[in-house]
């Protein structure tokens, strides 16, 4: 039910987008990662703003990286089908940690203002891997991309 609704806003799902094993090992290396405040982008800054944004970034290895980032290169395909755009490249992953009581203000991911960060102004496709375990133990990944 929840997957339709967000289907209707333009919101591409792909739930088992890695195997339990795989979302175990990545969870497991983001809690051992060392981490810093992530910040927020506006007008060409980046800052720590812990009114707009209070969550963690870990700077996970590269094998860690590949994990995520090689199967979602593998869907780009499926992507550019669904967003109707052709893609010229893929960001770095970002590995987000929220604790209780964490958040990120509602904002847009991408810019076309000449001012905004490059990182910015280049992104066309937000996509996001939901690591958390289920409930019993079950391990879950899924990603959703949204234009």
């Amino acid at each position: 039910m929840h997957d339709a609704l967000l289907a209707r806003f333009g919101i591409l799902i792909r739930h088992g987008f890695l195997d339990p094993e795989t979302c175990a090992r990545v969870r497991e290396n983001v809690q051992r990662a060392s981490s810093f405040a992530a910040r927020v982008e506006g007008s060409g800054k980046v800052a720590l703003d812990t009114e707009r944004r209070r969550s963690r970034i870990a700077q996970v290895d590269d094998e860690t990286a590949d994990l995520v980032a090689e199967p979602l290169r593998a869907l780009t395909p499926t992507l550019e089908e669904h967003f109707e755009t052709t893609f010229s490249g893929f960001q770095d992953p970002e590995f987000l940690v929220y604790g209780e009581g964490d958040f990120f203000r509602p904002h847009t991911d991408s810019s076309p203002l000449e001012e905004a960060a490059d990182f910015r102004r280049e992104r066309r496709v937000s996509t996001v891997v939901i690591l958390n375990p289920r409930q019993r133990s079950r391990s879950r990944a899924r990603t959703a991309a949204a234009l």
